[in-house]
């Protein structure tokens, strides 16, 4: 199914990501719900593993290369499980889910590789500057803090252009994959208050909707964490034995529903892609009129 889309602003990608969801919500559920059940599963897994346990303290002690073959498994499992859900979803658009998710994995493994390199560069030369200044000096203190969050800023604006990128990669099978990082990049950087604002408008949205409902989660989670910090103290044991399996179930059907939530914002980062191709094409063409 592909979409006609003209130039739209904030309020029109996000308004057509609702209406697409909206309109066709029989056909995206088809499409997605495997991949959303799987990604839930995976995400509550990996949850539950970040989660203090003394119980699973205990086994990580006993069996180290058990507990990090484990903790490796459920970030590899949540991760490929997430692109899974994200092409499926991004499938139904045009229909292409084979080479969308081949694509997705691709640029996402290169696109965290390099953002990984970047923030270890970051972290070596800020390490490196602490080093050097004089650490008893509140002026000193200030200025590294407020160089802390330049980084932290420069860092993020360097991050929205991928958002287009990557997207025009992916629907784009004529492209090389080094293009993420070269000419669309540099599309991207020039619409990239277009982009911010968005994501801003999507994070207004999402976490309000989010909150309301993984909330059962949340309490479940506050009560795990409540009730772990008692034991360390000496208290008694509060929970049911049967808790884990509980909470367990609860956040995979929470963030089964959260996934779609998700889908909201993938859908209007796709309506983004659309409309700052729209604007270079016709700039383009107006570039080639005027000649």
């Amino acid at each position: 199914m592909n979409l006609e889309f003209s130039n739209k602003g904030v309020k029109g990608c996000v308004s057509s990501a609702f209406s697409y969801m909206l309109r066709n919500k029989t056909e995206v559920l088809r499409q997605s719900y495997v991949a959303a059940i799987v990604s839930a599963i995976a995400t509550g897994f990996y949850i539950y593993l970040l989660l203090p346990s003394e119980s699973l303290h205990q086994i990580a002690t006993a069996h180290p290369m058990v507990a990090l073959g484990s903790f490796t498994f459920a970030i590899l499992f949540s991760a490929l499980s997430s692109i899974w859900y994200f092409s499926r979803l991004l499938g139904c658009v045009t229909g292409n889910y084979a080479i969308i998710f081949k694509r997705s994995l691709l640029s996402c493994l290169l696109i965290t590789i390099v953002l990984q390199l970047v923030l270890l560069c970051g972290n070596m030369l800020l390490m490196g500057l602490w080093k050097i200044i004089d650490t008893h000096s509140v002026i000193s203190q200030t200025a590294f803090e407020i160089v802390k969050l330049l980084f932290v800023l420069l860092y993020i604006i360097w991050l929205l252009p991928f958002c287009y990128s990557m997207m025009r990669y992916i629907h784009e099978k004529e492209l090389p994959v080094g293009s993420i990082f070269r000419q669309l990049y540099v599309e991207g950087f020039k619409h990239k208050g277009f982009i911010a604002l968005t994501l801003f408008v999507l994070i207004l949205i999402c976490s309000v909707v989010l909150v309301i409902v993984l909330m059962p989660g949340l309490i479940l989670i506050l009560e795990y964490l409540i009730h772990e910090k008692g034991l360390a103290m000496g208290d008694p044991n509060s929970l049911p034995h049967n808790f884990p399996f509980l909470l367990y179930p609860t956040l995979a059907v929470l963030f089964f529903i959260g996934q779609y939530v998700l889908g909201f914002c993938y859908y209007t980062m796709y309506f983004v892609y659309l409309s700052i191709k729209k604007r270079v094409d016709e700039k383009a063409k107006a570039t080639i009129h005027r000649s």
